[in-house]
């Protein structure tokens, strides 16, 4: 006889436990599988970090490998001359009291601008003495007494004269436009002007207006404003065409530098540099073909290394930049050159790609670039230029090196096709990666239930064919 209390057996087997809906086995597979894809997610982002890592140091490297950028040109406001202080004293209104310069008045204005600079001088803001401010001097002294004026034009005399307790310098002038000047300086550098024996002899003066002062010339008496200043700047006869034999000559007598020779710019280069920029500024790259690589060679790293090995063949020529990188770039006041150019941008350009030593150059352009000089070191560049020389330079803890010098013709801010590749592809992994997670356990779980819904069917259709067999039996008895 059978027990009552022992329990039936399931038809086909003890169902699957409901207690949890993975087992042990299937959660170990999960946990794997999880870590193993969220593992490759994050090598794969490692591996950007890494690349984006390297490019930075890349960039730092080229960096310092350039000398650190100079000051800015300084502009100082500087106290103005008060005319009060020599009313009364200053006697230029009649062609007699105007022959002979009020030494008091004098030596008050020379002690006042002895210790001017380019920037007390710039913070003045001086006029320029033309043929029409001439003409307003002569004719009322009075109004301009203590006025800032400058003017550019050919040294005529010079001499030591003693003002006072001071030995100043006594000279004339001529400017560009013919206005007949006579100067007092506080200081005079021989050396920078040699002998007044040429035409050649150019200054810039920067004064301020004492007096009319009437001279003995050689075709009589002759009117001119006395100007006062601390110094005179050696300047340049403007540039007045040239023929290409010029050119070639001048190039031709250019030296590079090297680790022994660090001319720099010097008198030739000096020239050969404002010839290009004055023909640049005149139009001249216009008529160049610069897509045409035989005109103008893009500098890859084959035509760098031709650049530094064989400069005296390319000396001159036309050259393309691809986009490189910005290592710095200012704008800066150009000083007195004979290209009447008052302002250059110059900087420094580098490039990975570039395997010889330092992968560096340095250019100068004509005129003010703000898009460059306000650029990062992450701004990449493309510019249109002539090779000059090679430039000797001294890197921040870094042995003297020599780099290409450049003048460019144009240049331009490079903004490359955003690359959307690696993005996508890391989005798409991570994404990947977060939709299995999901849907693995997902499927698992899915499956775990349609196994136990079949399960339970097949139980019901055994029971229910059990009922219909017995049904019948019970029929025939």
């Amino acid at each position: 006889m059978k027990n009552k209390s022992d329990k039936k057996k399931p038809l086909f087997g003890a169902p699957p436990e409901k207690s949890t809906l993975l087992n042990k086995s299937e959660r170990n597979r999960m946990i794997f599988m999880g870590v193993l894809l969220l593992g490759l997610t994050i090598a794969f982002g490692a591996s950007l970090l890494t690349k984006s890592k390297y490019e930075h140091e890349q960039d730092n490297s080229l960096a310092q490998g350039v000398p650190p950028a100079p000051q800015p040109d300084e502009v100082i406001a500087v106290r103005l001359f008060d005319p009060a202080t020599i009313a009364g004293d200053v006697r230029d209104n009649t062609p007699e009291a105007r022959v002979l310069i009020d030494l008091g008045p004098l030596a008050k204005m020379l002690d006042h601008v002895a210790g001017y600079g380019p920037g007390q001088w710039k913070g003045l803001e001086p006029e320029h003495l033309d043929p029409a401010r001439f003409d307003a001097l002569l004719a009322d002294p009075s109004a301009n007494r203590a006025k800032p004026f400058w003017l550019r034009g050919r040294l005529l005399s010079y001499e030591e004269r003693p003002v006072g307790d001071r030995v100043a310098w006594y000279g004339t002038l001529e400017s560009e436009e013919g206005v007949p000047i006579t100067f007092m300086t506080s200081s005079f550098d021989k050396g920078l002007f040699g002998a007044v024996d040429e035409d050649l002899t150019y200054a810039k003066l920067e004064g301020l207006f004492l007096e009319v002062y009437r001279r003995e010339a050689e075709d009589g008496w002759l009117e001119t404003p006395l100007l006062v200043g601390s110094r005179l700047e050696k300047s340049y006869p403007r540039m007045d065409g040239f023929d290409e034999d010029t050119y070639d000559q001048l190039f031709a007598a250019i030296q590079d530098d090297n680790n022994d020779n660090h001319a720099g710019i010097d008198d030739v280069t000096f020239l050969a540099q404002w010839m290009l920029m004055d023909r640049i500024d005149q139009g001249w790259g216009e008529t160049i073909d610069w897509s045409d690589p035989r005109v103008a060679p893009v500098i890859n790293n084959e035509v760098f290394n031709k650049l530094m090995e064989s400069p005296g063949e390319l000396r001159g020529k036309p050259f393309v930049l691809e986009p490189s990188r910005n290592l710095g770039s200012r704008t800066q006041y150009a000083g007195e050159n004979p290209a009447r150019i008052d302002t250059v941008t110059t900087g420094w350009i580098g490039s990975v790609l570039w395997t010889n030593k330092g992968s560096v150059m340095k250019y100068v352009m004509p005129g003010a670039h703000p898009e460059i000089t306000s650029g990062g070191r992450d701004q990449l560049i493309t510019a249109r230029g002539f090779f000059l020389k090679h430039f000797s330079y001294e890197p921040s803890g870094v042995e003297r090196r020599v780099a290409p010098l450049l003048v460019f013709e144009s240049i331009e801010v490079f903004t490359p096709v955003e690359n959307t590749n690696v993005a996508t592809i890391f989005y798409f992994v991570g994404g990947l990666t977060i939709l299995l997670l999901l849907l693995i356990p997902y499927l698992v779980i899915r499956d775990r239930k349609q196994s136990e819904k079949l399960h339970e069917e097949l139980v019901r259709r055994k029971q229910e064919r059990r009922r219909r067999a017995a049904g019948a039996g019970a029929a025939g008895a």
